[in-house]
């Protein structure tokens, strides 16, 4: 049975997050004011909902902490994707599948004045093709955190270069990307409480070079519709920064505006190529933590993308 993708269903997957634990993307690095050491387990059960559908997971990971300065995990993820009622009637299909095995490598350097932790996370193409959840290549991400706490207050920003578009705790993608793009967030977390912590942000994709998306919607496999597994190669690949005018006119059922063109291909195509605009975002996020013991986390958070018109809630 399809998950229906409306306000009432993004409202219950927000209620869900209390019986769920989540990673942080804005708390405080690991490593950070814990000297201790040895073997660590994850486990997550976290995801997304909006227009387009839902894209969940479930991550289980282990990790060896050397001191408070090194530290590295791996881990596998197993998608859930359900495609929304608007979604299907494109030719959109729901799966499940297993997503790309990782390793992260961490360098922590935290002293009062300043919190600094360097983030190295690769990937191998493990994952499900034709449900978009590999793009068929190892994938690297180098991120830096950089926070202070000031009182309750902390201020973070998050700088990063990838050939891939990574996924967030507050925006899992209904693609996977593939191509160079650098990724800048600002923001600033308030613990209202002891163990609950309010935070937002803003967040800019800049991506350089050919761009390939992969839809986690439509399969390459499928035969399903018109135009369904095959290549798309947009406006984009001209170097055009404009969209055209049957794509500004905006359209309803997706939210997105666009009716499944340009960047917005991967609604209706498996995969799209084009030039650097193809994968282009930019938008904020907001968010409410709870950390009620030692390693267990909730959280439930808001993003908008302004470039796809997207307004996603995410557990």
């Amino acid at each position: 049975m399809k998950m229906k993708s409306n306000l009432a269903t993004a409202t219950l997957l927000a209620g869900l997050m209390f019986v769920v634990c989540g990673g942080i993307y804005a708390q405080p690095p690991a490593g950070s004011g814990n000297d201790e050491n040895g073997f660590v387990l994850y486990e997550s059960f976290e995801g997304s909902s909006n227009t387009l559908g839902q894209v969940t997971r479930v991550n289980s990971a282990i990790g060896y902490k050397f001191n408070r300065y090194f530290s590295v995990d791996a881990g596998i993820p197993v998608y859930f994707i359900n495609a929304s009622d608007t979604s299907i009637a494109n030719g959109a299909q729901s799966g499940n599948g297993i997503g790309n095995f990782y390793v992260d490598l961490f360098l922590t350097l935290s002293n009062p004045a300043l919190t600094y932790q360097a983030r190295l996370t690769g990937t191998a193409p493990t994952g499900n093709k034709d449900l978009g959840l590999t793009t068929g290549r190892a994938t690297v991400d180098w991120n830096n955190y950089l926070g202070r706490d000031f009182g309750r207050l902390r201020p973070f920003a998050n700088i990063g270069l990838a050939n891939t578009v990574s996924d967030t705790p507050y925006f899992f993608r209904p693609f996977s990307t593939l191509g160079t793009v650098g990724h800048f967030e600002g923001g600033a977390s308030y613990g209202m409480f002891r163990v609950v912590r309010i935070g937002a942000s803003l967040y800019d994709i800049l991506p350089t070079g050919d761009q390939r998306v992969y839809s986690r919607l439509v399969r390459q496999s499928s035969n399903a519709g018109a135009g369904q597994g095959v290549v798309m190669t947009t406006l984009f690949s001209a170097g055009l920064n404009t969209i055209s005018s049957a794509q500004q006119s905006g359209g309803s059922g997706t939210g997105q505006g666009m009716g499944g063109t340009g960047r917005t291909a991967f609604e209706t195509q498996s995969l799209t190529t084009g030039g650097s605009n193809l994968t282009r975002d930019n938008g904020y996020s907001a968010w409410l933590s709870i950390n009620p013991v030692p390693h267990v986390y909730f959280q439930a958070g808001y993003t908008r993308s302004v470039v796809y018109r997207l307004d996603t809630v995410s557990f």
